[in-house]
């Protein structure tokens, strides 16, 4: 690959070097109130005693480290090499999905620079990763940008112990991106939500996403796609609201049936929501037949069996359909003996 240019090179590590001499410790004046001459507390000088690391034995080698900028036909050319390397033994099976996946987002737009790594193994080179985005830019060769990234490890190994270590320092599970981390990717570029709870907003997301793409029958992005409701202002009110009265000793109240109620209600009257939600979570109501009440006994009825050998299995959509029996029976002055649901027969109206 002549027309590759490395920008990324191997440096040996240069030994530390200390500063001659010791620490002078200041000079302090101590005065008395006695005939004797004025005493002066001259400097000591403290020598440094050198740290000495024990550095560990490298498991694996590094025998050279490149990283190349190339036109999409010399990285295609670069992937058929890489693709036809013999396979590590350790190298995860072909799984049609991913490399679907990847094309995906070459089609996309959003591919980036591929972070390759060979190994030599018993006197041959072993291919340890890359089969997946390889053979996605050999499928979707029309679609890549006009400059593909490429960054190429090559390691040596004495063993195959040594080999499977290696191995598993590739896409570590403690180093993958949760949904978590992508919802609070989103929310943290949105200056008006500085400050509000990102596993909390996370929830508030979901159940919005939920109550979208399921009760409502809107288009909602899929997977984590639903993080992009972040950038729609549409939504800010709502998650500063939850943000407020949300908290832990309320985990009933964050399943995504239950936050899709929530936005349907906030919906037709916010000024309702507010009355009655708080008061479904403290449960600080004397009256047990106050639907506020019935809804937060329920709610935690439920989340207490899931601790049970014998949990109550309630759907998103069973949920959702208890707190809009008990929202209508609010807005409507009713009182309610049961919170008994059968969402088969259709999505309740929501009283305003």
């Amino acid at each position: 690959m002549t027309v590759a240019t490395t920008v990324a090179k191997v440096l040996a590590p240069k030994p530390p070097r200390t500063a001659a001499g010791g620490v002078v410790a200041p000079v302090r004046t101590a005065s008395v109130c006695t005939p004797e001459p004025e005493v002066v507390l001259t400097a000591v000088a403290e020598q440094e005693v050198p740290v000495v690391i024990e550095k560990p034995e490298p498991k694996f080698q590094l025998l050279d480290s490149e990283t190349f900028a190339l036109t999409c036909e010399k990285a295609l050319e670069a992937a058929r090499e890489h693709l036809a390397l013999p396979q590590s033994p350790t190298e995860r099976m072909l799984d049609r999905r991913r490399t679907k996946e990847l094309v995906a987002r070459i089609k996309g737009g959003t591919w980036l620079p591929c972070n390759w790594a060979t190994v030599l193994y018993e006197g041959v080179k072993y291919r340890m990763n890359g089969q997946h985005s390889s053979r996605a830019m050999l499928e979707a060769a029309d679609y890549l940008p006009e400059v593909v990234g490429i960054h190429l490890d090559h390691y040596s190994v004495p063993d195959r112990e040594s080999m499977a270590l290696l191995f598993r320092q590739f896409d570590m599970r403690q180093s993958g991106r949760s949904t978590a981390d992508v919802s609070g990717a989103y929310q943290g570029l949105v200056r008006e939500l500085e400050g509000l709870s990102r596993s909390k907003c996370q929830k508030a997301i979901e159940g919005i996403a939920w109550f979208q793409r399921v009760v409502a029958k809107e288009y909602t992005p899929p997977n984590d796609g639903i993080y992009e409701m972040f950038f729609h202002p549409v939504y800010y009110p709502f998650l500063r609201w939850f943000d407020k009265f949300i908290n832990s000793k309320t985990v009933e109240l964050v399943f995504d049936g239950v936050v899709g109620a929530m936005r349907s209600t906030f919906i037709v009257s916010e000024s309702g929501a507010q009355e009655f939600w708080p008061h479904v979570a403290k449960q600080d109501l004397h009256d047990d037949g106050d639907p506020r009440m019935a809804l937060g006994k329920e709610l935690l009825a439920i989340l207490d069996s899931k601790k049970t050998d014998h949990p109550m299995k309630v759907t998103p959509s069973e949920y959702y359909c208890k707190c809009i029996k008990a929202w209508n029976a609010f807005r409507f002055g009713e009182r309610v003996s049961n919170l008994k649901v059968v969402p088969k027969k259709g999505w309740p109206e929501v009283a305003d």
